[in-house]
């Protein structure tokens, strides 16, 4: 039975704990794990919470709705994986861009300058700092929100 299974299994798993206990209270637990399922992390409850509607309502076999439900998440998390690694590359530019004003200011004071004295004192100065770090801050975010609508679509 889906009732005696979920409640095994929410034993193991606190995931489930809060489906088992709207079980108990005569609830929708397909519900339950729809409104779950839209929280960060937790979207593979969204098929398990289908994989459940079709066992209780058609009497359909639990086990090869959970494997296919199981099988489809193990193929998403690897392609997100695949994706991570992909997208690896590309942000690095972002990450070489957050480092160069540190590597510019220490080139300034390896040739005997004194960038951050000229950085605070005067508007010229001010202007060129409020500037750089203003560039400095669209441009990592740029790379990453690039590097994050490419890993939505992937």
């Amino acid at each position: 039975l889906p009732i005696e299974a979920l409640d095994t299994a929410a034993e193991d798993c606190p995931i489930l704990r809060r489906a088992s206990s709207v079980q108990h209270l005569g609830g929708d637990v397909v519900a339950a794990w729809e409104a779950q399922a839209c929280q960060r992390g937790y979207g593979g409850l969204a098929e398990l919470a289908r994989a459940w509607q079709i066992s209780t309502q058609v009497g359909a076999p639990m086990a090869a709705a959970l494997e296919r439900v199981a099988e489809g998440l193990a193929t998403e998390e690897s392609v997100r994986a695949v994706v991570a690694g992909e997208l690896a590359g590309p942000r690095a530019p972002g990450k070489i861009m957050a480092f160069l004003p540190v590597a510019g200011l220490a080139l300034g004071y390896a040739l005997g300058g004194e960038p951050i004295g000229f950085l605070l004192q005067g508007l010229l100065g001010w202007t060129c700092l409020v500037g750089g770090v203003g560039l400095a801050a669209a441009g990592v975010l740029w790379v990453e929100s690039l590097a994050q609508r490419a890993a939505v679509q992937a």
